[in-house]
């Protein structure tokens, strides 16, 4: 019988992984409106680790279960084709791009359907962000590769970008002059530098934090003002009032800033976690209590406020982006669950190089 092959993490435990294989459902096996649908390829970025730390904290477990409690399959962003429906208004041979499980296949319950997109109503996520259950509508031609692989790597993580820096310019940069990035190689941070520059022309210094490493990586982006490596931070002046967006989760970086900082951190944020093992998200003295960055309560608030327009300006942002993303990564796909496992495994360890833009197909 055909089977389906799903990469499941220990939630506890995130580098102890298993592919399981379950027999495939058939047409009849298919609730009513319900679709089955085979992943094509899906994204594995920092932003995937994230979901994982937090999957307990911010419900991202919930989207896909796993075969037994102790674990968790990890959500990715790509693009599918369906197999099977029993929706009268979806066909068979549909493509969709969203929001997936770490898997060869996988079974939605449209509620609403459009002319160009779909959302879930699954009942097992009922409640999750509405931002995560909505789903893209792209007909069954096969689109351009290169495009939909950049959209799958950089559009979730450009969304989150784009609502931070709007977040903090909501807030008139908390009175800050400068504004420190960790992670600054990273795709989320870079789209955010861009989305700050309004900010950086009026005067506010923005401040790359990285590894000695990818200095010249981050530096020759030409996105911040200043780039710093991780040992040189005591370098900068630390009676400058100032923003922290913290990118890496990496609770003793965070503890060294908010300590050298004190009450001239003005405002300090976690948005993603790419040093999973390295103690609390919130753990830090000095200064301001770290916050969470949760991007879909500022779409959910820009929504209320300006309706539809929240979702034009983000498109607009996002193909101005992409005009520039498109030369700055490699793209590499590893296929099949051996390959995938180790792709997982690397990205966990932050041993995935910064140019690479990963893909996984099962296929």
């Amino acid at each position: 019988m055909p089977t389906s092959l799903t990469l499941e993490v220990r939630k506890d435990a995130l580098d102890q992984t298993h592919v399981v294989a379950t027999e495939l459902p058939q047409l009849d096996d298919l609730a009513d409106g319900q679709l089955l649908l085979a992943t094509e390829r899906v994204s594995l970025t920092a932003n995937n680790v994230t979901y994982a730390v937090l999957g307990e904290r911010m419900h991202y477990w919930r989207f896909f279960p796993a075969s037994a409690e102790d674990w968790g399959v990890v959500p990715a962003w790509g693009h599918a084709r369906v197999l099977a429906s029993k929706h009268p208004e979806i066909a068979v041979g549909e493509r969709l791009y969203g929001y997936w499980p770490m898997a060869s296949h996988a079974l939605l319950q449209p509620g609403r359907v459009g002319r160009s997109s779909l959302a879930d109503a699954s009942p097992h996520r009922a409640g999750l962000p509405q931002v995560y259950q909505e789903y893209r509508r792209l007909g069954s031609e096969p689109g351009d590769q290169s495009i939909e692989d950049l959209t799958a790597l950089l559009h979730p993580l450009y969304a989150t970008a784009w609502l931070l820096a709007d977040f903090v310019a909501d807030q008139s940069a908390f009175g800050a002059r400068r504004i420190l990035l960790t992670s600054a190689s990273s795709k989320t941070a870079m789209a955010a530098a861009i989305e700050l520059a309004p900010l950086r022309a009026s005067g506010l210094e923005l401040v790359g934090l990285t590894s000695p490493g990818r200095i010249d990586f981050v530096t020759g982006s030409g996105l911040y003002d200043r780039v710093v490596a991780y040992p040189d931070i005591e370098s900068l002046a630390a009676d400058e009032p100032t923003v922290l967006l913290d990118f890496a989760g990496d609770a003793a970086l965070r503890g060294r800033i908010h300590g050298l900082w004190g009450a001239a951190l003005r405002h300090s944020a976690a948005v993603g976690i790419t040093h999973h093992d390295s103690g609390s998200l919130e753990g830090a003295s000095g200064g301001v209590r770290p916050q969470i960055f949760f991007a879909p309560a500022q779409y959910a608030k820009r929504r209320q406020e300006w309706g539809s327009a929240v979702d034009q300006k983000l498109a607009a942002g996002w193909q101005a982006f992409l005009s520039r993303a498109h030369d700055w990564f490699e793209i590499r796909t590893a296929h099949g669950g051996e390959a995938i496992t180790a792709a997982w495994r690397e990205m966990l360890a932050g041993r995935t190089d910064a140019r690479v833009g990963q893909m996984l197909s099962w296929t």
